[in-house]
This record gives structure tokens, C-alpha cells and sequence, in this order.
């Protein structure tokens, strides 16, 4: 059966228990998760990990980011985080991305910022100020640059079970808006059609010579 397919990014250790309730709620919803820790990626011969993961995102069509505490292990011979190359590729492949920040973390980040991006100041909860990147270039982004503080998995459910409903209504009503497109084009082409019959008609019913309509009486007429 197809149905959508959504990928979930983020550190795992330090977010484990949050990737294994988003994936249920995921699975309960009848839509597939893709979840690196459960072998929902294809993992290629003779290919990394990480490039696995990467080319799994082109397959999906939703993809959803939760930057925790952690900026995460570095992509191999890059400086970039695993997880911050995912939202790269989300945003390369032009899927809907949906992006959450654990709320203590986006309360250090706006320390980060009133403090003149100071890389000296002691940060309540962040671990690696590299994450502050991540975040900067996710609200800076020309789409999707939506980023929902969370201080709890159920902050994330109920935002994720909002906008897929939104998501799903603005696909109806698109597809509604195509069908009245459709049948008024067959309506107005209907009746282009009858136009250049009739004409077409009176044309035949004409006297080649003099232009006068032939009228059939019939012999009803003649008595």
C-alpha cells in the first residue's frame, strides 16, 4: 500500500525515547516512518551509513527534525553534524520539512544571541555551540523556516497531528479546485463545439450559387 513516507532526524542517544514515540504516532497514523535505527533505511553495498541515510530522503515525503541539546557526531571527512547534512538534503530535494527545538535550547540560543554570539558565556543545557548554526540556518531558510520550541513529546504530536490534517485539507480542496476547472473547460468547450456544428449546418443547407437556405418541407408542406 502506498502511503507517505517520513523521515525523522535528529541525535539519537540523547533523543531516543523521543524518535521511538514520534514513530509510533507515525505508524498509528497509517503512514511509514524511516527511522535509521530501525532499518528503515536501505543501507547500500559498498556505501557509508551516513550516505545511506542521506539517499533515503530523496525516497520520503515528509521530514521532520528535533534539534535537542546535542549537535551530534560529524558527517565522515566534514565538519557538518549527520544531522545537520540531513536537513541539507531535505531542503536540497524540496520536501516538507518540519522542525522542532527542545525549549531549553531555544532559550540558550537567545541567550546566544543577546550575548553577541559569544562563544565564552556558559550555556545552561547546550553541549556543542555548533548547534546554534544548525538553528540560525534553519530560520533563516527561504522555506519551511519554522522552527516550534517543544517541552514535551506531546507538544510535537499535537503540532505534527494539526498540520498533516491542514496538509490534507489543502490537498482536497486543491483537488476540488482542479475538477470545477476541469468540467468548466469541458462545459465551455461543449458549447464552442455546438457553435461550429451549427454554423457548419447552415453552411451545408446554403445554395452553393445564390446563398439561399435550403428549406426541407417535406410533403407534408406541399398539400
Amino acid at each position: 500500500m502506498s502511503c507517505p513516507r517520513i523521515f525523522v532526524s535528529s541525535t539519537c542517544y540523547d533523543l531516543k525515547h523521543v524518535r521511538e514515540i514520534i514513530r509510533k504516532f507515525i505508524v498509528d497514523l497509517g503512514y511509514e516512518p524511516v527511522l535509521s535505527e530501525f532499518s528503515d533505511v536501505f543501507y547500500r553495498p559498498q556505501d557509508t551509513v551516513q550516505n545511506s541515510c542521506l539517499r533515503e530522503i530523496s525516497s520520503c515525503d515528509l521530514f521532520v527534525l528535533i534539534v535537542g541539546k546535542r549537535y551530534g557526531s560529524c558527517f565522515p571527512e566534514e565538519t557538518l553534524s549527520i544531522t545537520h547534512k540531513e536537513y541539507k538534503e531535505a531542503q536540497n530535494v524540496g520536501i516538507s520539512i518540519y522542525s522542532f527545538i527542545d525549549l531549553d535550547v531555544w532559550h540558550d540560543y537567545d541567550f546566544f544571541l543577546k550575548n553577541d554570539r559569544s562563544t565564552k558565556c556558559q550555556y545552561r543545557v547546550v553541549q556543542d555551540l555548533e548547534i546554534f548554526n544548525l538553528i540560525e540556518e534553519i530560520e533563516n531558510a527561504s522555506k519551511d523556516n519554522a522552527l516550534i520550541p517543544f517541552s514535551s513529546i506531546d507538544d510535537i504530536l499535537q503540532h505534527l497531528k494539526k498540520q498533516w490534517a491542514k496538509l490534507l485539507k489543502s490537498f482536497l480542496q486543491s483537488q476540488k479546485v482542479k475538477i470545477d476547472k476541469i468540467e468548466e473547460v469541458s462545459l465551455k468547450g461543449f458549447e464552442e463545439f455546438a457553435e461550429k456544428y451549427a454554423a457548419l449546418e447552415l453552411q451545408d443547407a446554403c445554395c452553393p450559387k445564390c446563398g439561399n437556405v435550403f428549406v426541407d418541407i417535406g410533403k407534408e408542406g406541399l398539400l
